[in-house]
């Protein structure tokens, strides 16, 4: 799992997982099947994947820390995370 300390949204930064949902079609498939976030328990978020997007078999990919506010879809929108 990568870990991620000093991301900000305001500056423009970027998470690509575009190669970890390879099903995924914007616009087309649900978004909440296949990323979402979760608090780490330390201050941070673990961003989640599912692969397939059946939204049942999320995996822990990314330590985001320092952030606990994580809202996918504004994520996506705002360019933060690209899927």
């Amino acid at each position: 799992m990568s870990v991620i300390t000093d991301f900000t949204t305001g500056q423009s930064d970027e998470i690509d997982i575009s190669g970890l949902i390879l099903g995924y079609t914007p616009g087309v498939s649900i978004l909440s099947n296949f990323v979402q976030a979760a608090n780490d328990g330390s201050g941070g978020s673990y961003l989640q994947v599912d692969a397939n997007g059946t939204g049942s078999n999320f995996k822990n990919v990314i330590d985001i820390q320092g952030n606990t506010s994580i809202n996918v879809s504004t994520w996506v929108s705002n360019g933060n995370l690209v899927v």
